[in-house]
């Protein structure tokens, strides 16, 4: 884990309470706000440019490693060798059709659930600390 999470992580938990403690209720919805942004983009992103393309790695003997981005570059190479030549091979298919493509759509949902957590705990502390204020407001 990179150093520089946790400090950060403290940084936003200590942002979130201070505004959550404003008059402004509307400033309070800043940090959830940016983190609901950022996982609708990270979802767009993914669903555009995943997984979606074809890819074929191979490993020879000689233990390199071989990236094709066709079809045809891939059986090109196979050509050039001798069928004992190649260790492994990968190929990634696009997941765009059939069932594959609800293991998709399933994979894309978790993953805007799972960075909404984020946007979750903020939205609690929020709550938390809004309750907390109205108590006090209630005992003055």
């Amino acid at each position: 884990m990179n150093p520089m999470v946790i400090p950060v992580i403290i940084a936003v938990v200590i942002v979130q309470v201070l505004l959550s403690q404003k008059a402004n209720r509307y400033w309070v919805f800043l940090l959830p706000a940016l983190s609901f942004v950022a996982s609708i983009l990270l979802c767009i992103v993914f669903a555009l440019f995943g997984s979606v393309t074809w890819q074929c790695t191979m490993i020879t003997t000689d233990g390199k490693e071989y990236v094709f981005e066709t079809e045809a570059e891939a059986e090109a190479f196979r050509q050039t060798l001798d069928e004992d030549d190649i260790v492994s091979e990968t190929v990634i298919q696009p997941a765009r059709e059939g069932s594959d493509m609800q293991s998709y759509v399933i994979y894309i949902l978790r993953l805007f659930f799972s960075t909404n957590v984020v946007t979750i705990i903020l939205l609690l502390i929020y709550w938390r600390q809004r309750k907390h204020l109205e108590k006090g407001r209630q005992h003055i």
